[in-house]
C-alpha cells in the first residue's frame, strides 16, 4: 500500500501542502537536532563535503541542518520525485528542478546520501537495492526515520495530522490561503495527510526491518549501524552506513 503523495494523480497542491506541513513541524520541534553530531561521529569528514538529500519535498530539514558549524564547507543538493524547487534556500543548498528517482540516482563520488523520513516509501527489496547501489559506488548513507510501527507513534501521528493541522495551519511557512481552505473550510488535508501519516507509520521500519537492512549492508562489505536520536517523546531511528570502499 502506498501513500497518496506517491501517486502521480495526487494533486500537486495537496502534496506540497503535506510536505511543507511535515517539514515545518520537524523544524518547529527540532526533531533532527542530533543528526550533525551523529554524522560527525560515524562518517568520514570527506563524506560531508557533498550531501545529496532524497525525497526533499518542500525543503525538509536540510536547509535548517546546513546552518550547523559542522557543515560550513559542505554543499547540499536537494532532490525529489516531485520537486518543489521554488523555495528560498541557503547559499550552500541547491534544489534540482528535474524529478529524481532515489532508486537509480547518481551523486558526487564519495558523498553522503540522506533520506529524512522517506526511506519507508520503498519496499524492503527497493531499500536493499538503494543500499547496494549507493554503497558500492563509494557513497555513505544516512537514513533517519521519525516513525515506528507501534501504538504510541500511531497516536502521536493522529494527533499531529488532525488537531495539529487545525491549530497550526495559519503558522505553517510559507503561508498559503489554500492551506486554510483545505484545512478549515473543505478539510481535505485532514483526510489526506492523516491517511498518509498512518500508512507511513505502518510501513516504517520496526526492529526486524532494521536488522535486515543492517545485515544486508554488512553482507555487501559495508558497515551499518542503527542508533536512536531525538528524545523519548520524539525518537528518531538513524541508520548510518559507510561506503564499501572504506572497508
Amino acid at each position: 500500500m502506498k501513500e497518496l503523495e506517491d501517486y502521480d494523480w495526487f494533486p500537486d497542491v495537496l502534496r506540497r501542502q503535506q510536505t511543507s506541513f511535515i517539514g515545518w513541524m520537524v523544524q518547529l520541534f527540532r526533531v533532527y537536532r542530533d543528526i550533525p553530531l551523529l554524522m560527525n561521529q560515524h562518517l568520514k569528514s570527506s563524506a560531508l563535503q557533498h550531501i545529496t538529500d532524497m525525497g526533499s519535498g518542500s525543503g525538509g530539514p536540510v536547509p535548517q541542518l546546513s546552518g550547523h558549524p559542522l557543515f560550513k564547507d559542505s554543499r547540499f543538493v536537494l532532490t525529489d520525485l516531485y520537486p518543489h524547487s521554488n523555495i528560498s534556500l541557503p547559499e550552500s543548498c541547491h534544489y534540482l528542478n528535474d524529478p529524481v528517482d532515489a532508486r537509480v540516482c547518481e551523486a558526487v563520488p564519495g558523498s553522503t546520501i540522506t533520506f529524512f523520513n522517506t526511506f519507508h516509501h520503498f519496499s524492503l527489496e527497493e531499500q536493499k537495492g538503494i543500499i547496494t547501489r549507493q554503497l558500492s559506488r563509494g557513497h555513505s548513507l544516512l537514513v533517519a526515520e521519525i516513525l515506528t510501527p507501534d501504538l504510541w507513534c500511531t497516536l502521536r501521528i493522529m494527533l499531529a495530522t488532525t488537531l495539529g493541522q487545525v491549530l497550526f495551519a495559519p503558522f505553517v511557512k510559507p503561508f498559503q490561503w489554500s492551506r486554510l481552505l483545505f484545512t478549515w473550510i473543505v478539510p481535505v488535508n485532514l483526510i489526506t495527510v492523516t491517511w498518509d501519516g498512518l500508512i507511513s507509520v505502518w510501513k516504517s521500519p520496526g526492529s526486524l526491518r532494521r536488522q535486515q537492512l543492517k545485515s544486508h549492508a554488512e553482507a555487501i562489505g559495508a558497515h551499518g549501524i542503527w542508533v536512536q536520536a531525538g528524545s523519548a517523546l520524539l525518537p528518531v531511528q538513524v541508520f548510518l552506513c559507510t561506503a564499501v570502499s572504506d572497508h
